[in-house]
């Protein structure tokens, strides 16, 4: 069931290009210069990084979306094991592996295209951080899966900008988000709330916009 919604979402409205390795299966596009190592490791927890996957599914996924910042894929920034990692959710049929997991932050900035990486803080006391990453740890060690679904009502799967709408958004206020109604019943929080001046302070860009 879930393959015959995943096939309708690629068809119709990829927004499941959220994956972790070139945030689809299809040909790479060229990628971005890499970002340098100065500033992948100067993130702290808490943190959103944003990236542009590099595949052709990432391009539709940003024409869909119609953003003025191109971006396909967001994840967080948490202390796992005692070393900085970003947390993020990736479907299994695109990556290999399902739902919230985490993975290093060179890996997550070698994947890349046309320099769209951005680094961006929230601007949140250090407890509402913490309250914010206790929610994404505990989604993470409870596995949550990838929402198939697109379904914001509830955290019990979560798709990649969903994870960052249940952690920071229950914390902070869903309401902080830019929302795109993408189908029938189905709402995708946007990329563009993450650089709203008000809420988020943008530490790095591989590119400015």
């Amino acid at each position: 069931m879930r393959i015959q919604i995943l096939a309708i979402f690629l068809l119709i409205i990829p927004v499941s290009g959220c994956n972790l390795s070139g945030d689809n299966s299809l040909e790479p596009v060229a990628k971005a210069p890499l970002v340098p190592d100065s500033v992948v490791f100067s993130v702290k927890e808490g943190d959103f990084i944003l990236r542009q996957g590099g595949g052709a599914f990432s391009e539709k996924i940003i024409e869909f979306m119609g953003e003025q910042r191109h971006f396909s894929h967001v994840g967080m920034v948490g202390v796992i094991n005692g070393k900085l990692r970003v947390i993020h959710s990736v479907s299994e049929e695109m990556s290999g592996r399902d739902g919230v997991q985490t993975q290093s932050l060179r890996a997550f900035a070698n994947d890349v295209a046309d320099s769209n990486y951005c680094i961006v803080r929230p601007k949140m006391t250090k407890e509402e951080i913490r309250q914010m990453m206790d929610l994404a740890q505990l989604y993470l060690k409870e596995r949550r899966t990838f929402d198939y679904d697109y379904n914001t009502d509830d955290s019990s799967q979560l798709y990649c900008i969903e994870l960052a709408y249940f952690t920071y958004g229950t914390v902070m206020g869903k309401d902080r988000f830019d929302i795109k109604q993408c189908a029938d019943g189905i709402y995708i929080p946007l990329f563009s709330t993450f650089f709203k001046p008000d809420f988020f302070e943008t530490i790095y860009c591989l590119k400015n916009n």
